[in-house]
């Protein structure tokens, strides 16, 4: 397995485009500090063939485009949670690279707490169900993980419910 790490600083605002130099450095500074902590926190076999990458794209298309570079078979990101009017303000990382993304994208909304055995939901299209159990059996799961499935078909109601029903 090949861990990749990959950080966004984002392009130079108009600010900053005065000083290019100075926003390259700023962004590899600040990169080499975030990279190095995420590269402590994976399990020790991982960290030494760890491949860093920072990069001045958008996050969402910078982080598509380098998963497909490198071949990823799953992209992992973080959520932050800004909420829904935030999230329509400045836009979502996680919603834009799930959209974007031509691999199953895996978005973590915190640390879940370690009380008992892992415990999974997988939700899944009918037609494409064959190629998720043959994605889930390259991962390594934890000995002690319950999984359930879940069957997800499009609904064969109209979008808007009459006020009869709810």
């Amino acid at each position: 397995d090949q861990v990749v790490l990959y950080h966004s600083c984002g392009p130079a605002t108009s600010a900053q485009q005065g000083d290019e130099s100075l926003h390259q450095r700023a962004c590899q500074a600040v990169s080499d500090v975030v990279l190095a902590e995420a590269t402590k926190k994976l399990p020790a076999p991982l960290q030494a063939g760890v491949q860093s990458i920072v990069d001045s794209q958008d996050a969402p298309g910078g982080l598509t485009n380098t998963g497909e570079r490198h071949g990823a078979e799953m992209i992992v990101l973080g959520a932050r949670g800004l909420g829904r009017m935030q999230g329509l303000l400045l836009g979502s990382v996680s919603s834009n690279a799930v959209r974007s993304s031509h691999v199953p994208v895996l978005v973590v909304r915190g640390v879940p707490a370690a009380s008992g055995p892992l415990r999974v939901l997988l939700a899944y299209d009918p037609l494409h169900g064959g190629q998720l159990a043959d994605f889930l059996g390259k991962l390594a799961w934890p000995q002690d993980a319950v999984g359930e499935l879940a069957s997800v078909i499009e609904s064969m109601l109209p979008s808007h419910l009459p006020d009869w029903i709810v």
